[in-house]
């Protein structure tokens, strides 16, 4: 089957220098990414109506703690799960 899903993340960015030796670079990013659906149904797969957590997919708690490669420290630190798409909720 083939899933398509809506994603979009706007960039902007400005810099602002003040003085020789003082100069100000910002940027905001925001990613959007839509719940997959099948072309041919318009049916989700990353819902699970039978889910006692709603059923969207969440990180479990090992995942919550492993570190990342290269940073050394986890990869959810606030432990919301929110960096990884999908698992199975079981």
């Amino acid at each position: 089957n083939q899933y398509r899903f809506t994603y979009f993340a706007p960039f902007v960015e400005d810099d602002w220098k003040f003085n020789n030796r003082l100069s100000l670079n910002l940027g905001l990013r925001w990613d959007y990414r839509a719940v997959p659906f099948e072309e041919s149904n318009n049916k989700m797969f990353w819902f699970d109506r039978a889910n006692p957590g709603g059923g969207l997919c969440f990180a479990d708690k090992a995942l919550q703690t492993q570190s990342v490669p290269g940073l050394g420290g986890p990869i959810a630190p606030e432990g919301n799960g929110f960096y990884r798409y999908c698992g199975r909720n079981n």
